[in-house]
């Protein structure tokens, strides 16, 4: 049997279901979507990326107090840029624990306020006919999907670079090796002098004081130049990749709201 509804009981239907949306957005779908286990895979990589950027600063950090402590003025500079480099770091730091938070913020307020509030705007529309409710609706729905599926999205960017780029830990955490190994080595070692202090912090025991020395610098350039390629791929990956993903999804929303809502024509 054909059962046909009518237009007053569809129009009912319209305002209503959108109303009914909304209740099971904040109630059902807010809490599971804004809930630390639903990004569970997202947060333990930016937790395990914010450990290594830690462990890197504070290496980075105790190499240049080491290099300052070498009589003379040959290691000065390096261990300024060194030194330096703490603000970087601090930057790093910054933008992962800000990602760690939106990305549990921008379910709750796009599931919770945003897309419920487009609902009723789209219940007014039902009901009043104004095509200018409608339009909001549309940009509210559009903005709060694009603002939550963009901190997923630049996560999994930033990890495709970094598979593609990949820099290992031990190239760095070499020095650190070498800073243990000179603390276990025997008093009457250290007391040779601060050339054999110094090699030993960088490259183990070598018998030639200026070798050491030399040793030691180059050393010391080249962590500097690996700490410094490290915190730029991290600054692309935590820093602009983000900002690049998020400035993509709102021209992506601009574009999907001017084809979804057509321009009214000047005469109408």
């Amino acid at each position: 049997m054909y059962f046909k509804i009518s237009p007053r009981n569809q129009k009912i239907i319209k305002i209503f279901l959108p109303v009914i949306t909304a209740l099971a957005l904040i109630f059902m779908i807010s809490p599971a979507v804004a809930s630390p286990q639903f990004h569970a895979s997202t947060i333990e990589y930016l937790d395990s990326k914010s450990e290594t950027v830690m462990e890197f600063a504070a290496v980075t950090a105790s190499v240049s107090a080491g290099l300052s402590a070498m009589p003379g003025d040959a290691a000065t500079p390096i261990a300024d840029q060194l030194a330096q480099m703490s603000v970087y770091f601090l930057i790093v730091m910054c933008a992962l624990y800000l990602e760690k938070y939106l990305i549990v913020i921008t379910g709750c307020l796009s599931f919770k306020f945003l897309m419920p509030a487009a609902c009723i705007l789209l219940s007014v529309y039902f009901f009043t006919g104004k095509q200018k409710v409608k339009q909001l609706a549309v940009k509210l729905c559009v903005f709060s999907l694009a603002i939550f599926i963009a901190v997923p999205v630049s996560v999994k960017a930033s990890k495709m670079i970094e598979e593609t780029y990949r820099i290992t830990n031990e190239q760095f955490f070499s020095v650190q090796a070498d800073v243990s190994e000179e603390a276990a080595a025997p008093e009457e070692e250290k007391e040779e002098g601060w050339f054999s202090a110094i090699t030993g912090f960088f490259s183990g025991s070598i018998q030639s004081a200026s070798d050491g020395v030399s040793r030691a610098l180059e050393n010391a350039r080249n962590y500097m130049g690996n700490t410094v390629e490290f915190i730029a791929v991290t600054l692309v990956t935590s820093c602009f990749i983000p900002v690049c993903v998020f400035m993509f999804f709102i021209w992506i929303s601009k574009s999907v709201i001017g084809m979804l809502i057509p321009q009214s024509k000047p005469n109408e």
